[in-house]
């Protein structure tokens, strides 16, 4: 009885060491392990649309599914992210938003000015909250050797408080006298808050100045 219950018991061991060689238990941890484990997208379940796995919590925590809101790259719209929040859609400050153009501007005749006609429309690029002009205009003094002013409207907006609230460059040429010259630009904030003013000192009698202008201005 005794050599039955052995020989049984033998049996019995050969049959578990034998089938835990032949079909080992799977591996369902690998803390402890060393190397890289490779788990391929398949092995993920299904997450809900439009998110991404992460943590947006700001501190240590498990994986949780962050949504990513539709951002359309029109208007200066870009994706933020907030450390603790999350994704957000956010829209440019003053220095994304850019929008450009052409614009008929009103040139104004001032002192020693008896016309001033702008030859075509005016160029202009919005970039935040500065504007850059370029433009052409023929400007006629009256009387030569005099300081001579005109003033033009702009494309965007503003109300000047200071005169370095815009500035840039003048350059004229007198083809009777065969000169050209270069002057400053400003703004008329005192007198014509909304308007940018330049001055020319006039080479002769009634003569005709080919002016070129490039001009930035804050919109304020």
């Amino acid at each position: 009885m005794n050599k039955l219950f052995a020989l049984s018991l033998i049996a019995l061991c050969s049959i578990s060491q034998a089938g835990y060689l032949t079909n080992p238990a799977p591996v369902t941890s690998v803390a402890g392990r060393k190397g890289a484990v490779t788990v391929s997208p398949s092995d993920l379940g299904t997450v809900t649309a439009n998110t991404v796995l992460g943590n947006g919590t700001g501190s240590t925590a498990g994986l949780t599914s962050l949504p990513i809101p539709s951002c359309t790259d029109t208007g200066g719209n870009h994706l933020n992210w907030t450390s603790g929040t999350g994704f957000s859609c956010g829209t440019s400050g003053s220095g994304g938003t850019v929008t450009e153009g052409t614009y008929s501007p009103v040139c104004t005749a001032g002192s020693n000015v008896s016309s001033c006609i702008i030859q075509s429309n005016v160029n202009y690029i919005r970039v935040g909250n500065t504007v850059f002009i370029n433009g052409n205009v023929n400007i006629t003094t009256t009387t030569a050797s005099v300081l001579s002013g005109v003033t033009i409207t702009i494309p965007v907006a503003s109300t000047f408080t200071l005169s370095s609230d815009a500035y840039g460059a003048v350059s004229c040429y007198v083809s009777t006298v065969g000169l050209q010259k270069s002057s400053a630009a400003t703004t008329d904030a005192l007198s014509a808050p909304s308007l940018i003013r330049f001055n020319i000192e006039a080479e002769g009698a009634n003569a005709v100045n080919n002016c070129t202008y490039m001009i930035m201005y804050k919109v304020k």
